[in-house]
Parts: C-alpha cells; sequence; structure tokens
C-alpha cells in the first residue's frame, strides 16, 4: 500500500477523500480560515500535492476547495445577514422618502 492509498479511497464513483483526511482539511480549515489559507496548506494537511488534492477534494465535497471556503458557513456563520431595505438604499445613497 503507497502513501497516497492511505490518504485517498477509490469506490463506485472514482477515487474519494478519506474521511480522516477530509477531518484533517476542515480542522485546519476551521482553525485557519481567519488568518488566510492557501491551497498548498489544506494538500499538505491531506498529504497530496496540491493538483492531485484539487481534484480528489472536488470529488469528495462536490466543489472545489475555493468554493468551499467561501460558503457562509465556512466563514464561521451559518446566517446570511439581512438588512432593511432602507439600509441597503442608504448605503447606496438613494434618497430614503
Amino acid at each position: 500500500m503507497t502513501l497516497v492509498a492511505m490518504k485517498v479511497e477509490e469506490g463506485c464513483d472514482g477515487v474519494r477523500l478519506t474521511p480522516a483526511s477530509v477531518r484533517k482539511v476542515t480542522e485546519l480549515v476551521d482553525a485557519k480560515i481567519e488568518d488566510g489559507l492557501t491551497l498548498n496548506e489544506m494538500a499538505e494537511s491531506a498529504g497530496l500535492s496540491t493538483g492531485y488534492f484539487s481534484q480528489v477534494f472536488r470529488k469528495s465535497m462536490g466543489e472545489t476547495p475555493h468554493q468551499f471556503l467561501l460558503r457562509p458557513n465556512v466563514c464561521g456563520t451559518d446566517d446570511t445577514p439581512t438588512f432593511a431595505t432602507t439600509e441597503i438604499a442608504q448605503w447606496l445613497n438613494y434618497s430614503v422618502s
């Protein structure tokens, strides 16, 4: 068994990250999302090269690493902010009468 074989598993729909690799990556994201995080750091936490990590991450998670990081619940909030129409109008310098 190779090192890469321990980091990914093969299913009926192709190669995916193992649950342990997904956990390591998501723990890293949780710990470093506020400080900035690179694709290389994510790949290293899974023990894979950047290019291969991107491929198997997308197959495993259904989205690219970048899309994953942009999700609101990854950035620390599960709630989409809501604003009154008057607040938005004021920010855009529209007259509110």
